[in-house]
């Protein structure tokens, strides 16, 4: 059992390498993104939003990275991988489950981010990845 299990995975490892290096690069790329435009996020007051967008963000390519070493570690069992990826679902699911509380029913302040383009580039693609 578990030698099937670790063949079906190293089938799978070329996609995993290059879904982690693909999260490793679009984070640097973040990372430059948010230094160019550190000023405009530091002035605005609304900036919030941008600021848990960029969060988000940040932290979906980490959990993406982090699936992609999980898989490519060399002879995985099953608990070795799915304990890792539970714990990282669940984590990632409370902190989406949070930005629902604080989009849906935080106060009505003027946003930057329209809240229907938030729950719909964000939110839900988070919710429907984390349940899976």
């Amino acid at each position: 059992m578990v030698e099937d299990f670790a063949s079906i995975i190293d089938g799978w490892h070329d996609f995993y390498m290059l879904a982690g290096s693909a999260a490793a690069t679009l984070l640097g790329l973040l990372f430059v993104a948010v230094s160019l435009h550190i000023d405009t996020i530091a002035k605005s007051k609304k900036s919030g939003d941008v600021v848990e967008f960029a969060r988000r963000t940040l932290s979906n390519f980490l959990v993406i990275l982090a699936f992609a070493l999980i898989f490519v570690i060399p002879g995985q069992s099953p608990y070795g991988t799915g304990i890792p990826l539970l714990l990282l679902g669940l984590l990632e699911m409370w902190r989406t489950a949070k930005l629902w509380k604080k989009f849906e029913f935080g106060s009505k302040e003027q946003r930057v981010l329209d809240i229907a383009q938030f729950r719909s580039s964000l939110l839900i693609p988070n919710t429907v990845c984390y349940l899976t």
